[in-house]
């Protein structure tokens, strides 16, 4: 007979409660990742349905912005998706499975490790006399585009022209922004580039191509 019950309880499936079901995914996953979840059928008692049949879609939403994501019944209570985030803007997003209780549940894209080849120089907006201190800049981001955030990576900016110098630079605490200051001592043409010391890519940040070349700016100083 003991048997026997384990053989029910095995087949049997309380009546599913599309408003008790559960969801199986982190609150904060990476950028430039495709990210598994599953949404867990149970009944109103909260057990866990051993069967499918429910059909079930998956929205993705920021602002303005909505993603439909596909979900598939693998006939044991659990619906699987997958969120592909390689392409979307870092920041807070909300994901919602229906029909289900499963609305707007809070979810985060974060950045990943910054990336020389990502990252980006700031060009001078404002042109700067010698002698007058100028700040230079560029930005920290990861393989998806995301600005890191984190402060924790090191960065140069060398400047090269009449008067040449190497910069440490400073995060700004925003942004990914990292920042220094660089006072021209003689009037001319200049040029600068970013290194970055830390993480799984150092090197000269940017990219250069036959169509474009971010690994430099170039700016001028004026006489004054």
């Amino acid at each position: 007979a003991g048997f026997y019950d384990k053989l029910v309880n095995m087949s049997y499936s309380d009546p599913v409660d599309s408003e008790a079901m559960t969801l199986n995914l982190k609150a904060a996953v990476p950028s430039g990742a495709v990210i598994p979840f599953a949404a867990v059928a149970r009944s109103s008692c909260g057990k866990k349905a051993v069967t499918g049949g429910m059909e079930l879609g998956a929205v993705l939403t920021k602002d303005s912005f909505q993603k439909t994501i596909s979900i598939s019944d693998t006939g044991d209570g659990n619906y699987h998706g997958l969120i592909n985030t390689t392409g979307l803007a870092c920041g807070d997003y909300k994901l919602t499975v229906a029909p289900s209780n499963l609305v707007d549940i809070p979810l985060s894209i974060v950045p990943g490790l910054a990336l020389a080849s990502s990252s980006e120089l700031v060009s001078p907006q404002t042109e700067v006399c010698f002698g007058v201190p100028r700040t230079v800049s560029l930005v920290a981001k990861d393989a998806n585009g995301c600005p890191v955030v984190s402060g924790a990576d090191s960065f140069k900016i060398h400047i090269t022209g009449p008067h040449s110098e190497t910069i440490d630079l400073q995060y700004s605490g925003s942004d990914g922004v990292y920042s220094g200051t660089f006072t021209p001592k003689v009037a001319g043409a200049y040029s600068m580039s970013g290194e970055l010391l830390s993480g799984p890519e150092p090197g000269i940040i940017g990219q250069e191509s036959e169509v474009t070349n971010t690994k430099y700016v170039c700016f001028d100083v004026c006489q004054g």
